[in-house]
C-alpha cells in the first residue's frame, strides 16, 4: 500500500503510527546508554533532523525505513532495529484499531475524491437548509427599521 494512502486511514490503523511510537519511547528512555536525541538518530541514519521529527510524529514514511529503526536501535544501545518492530507489531496488536482488509481498503479506495467532494457538498447543504425544512420552528421576520426625514 502507498504510504500517501495508509496515511489517510486513522492513526490506531496504521503501523506508522506504532513504530513512531516504539522509537521514540526507545529514544526517551532513561536506560544504558543515556538519552538519545534527535541530531544523533538522525546523524546515525544519515537524513535530516526534520525527517525524523515528521517520523516521530507519524506523518511520513522515510525513504529508508530500516535504515531509520537501525539507527534508533543503535543509539539506543539496542542489539538489533528488529526490536522496535516487535514493540511496534505487539503494541499494534493490543492497542491498535482493527487494520482494514483487503476489501474494505479497496473499497474505501474505490471512492473517487470526485465522489467524495460531492457527498461533503451535499452534507454541507443539508446543515444550511432552512430551518423551516429541518423541522424547526420558525421565527418572526423583523420589519425594516423605518427612517425619520420623509
Amino acid at each position: 500500500m502507498p504510504p500517501t494512502r495508509e496515511l489517510s486511514r486513522p492513526p490506531g490503523q496504521r503501523l506508522l503510527h506504532w513504530l513512531a511510537e516504539a522509537c521514540r519511547d526507545a529514544r526517551e528512555a532513561d536506560n544504558h546508554p543515556p538519552r538519545a536525541t534527535l541530531e544523533e538518530v538522525a546523524a546515525a541514519a544519515g537524513v535530516g533532523i526534520d525527517t525524523v521529527r515528521r517520523f516521530e510524529k507519524a506523518r511520513h514514511w522515510p525513504g529508508d525505513i530500516d535504515g531509520l529503526v537501525a539507527a534508533y536501535a543503535y543509539e539506543c544501545g539496542l542489539e538489533d532495529g528488529r526490536e522496535l518492530y516487535e514493540r511496534a507489531l505487539e503494541r499494534w496488536r493490543r492497542h491498535g484499531g482493527r487494520p482494514l482488509t483487503w476489501r474494505e481498503e479497496q473499497a474505501r479506495q474505490s471512492k473517487r475524491p470526485s465522489e467524495r467532494v460531492v457527498d461533503a457538498v451535499k452534507r454541507q447543504a443539508e446543515r444550511d437548509r432552512a430551518p423551516e425544512e429541518r423541522g424547526a420552528k420558525s421565527r418572526p421576520t423583523r420589519s425594516k427599521r423605518r427612517t425619520g426625514g420623509g
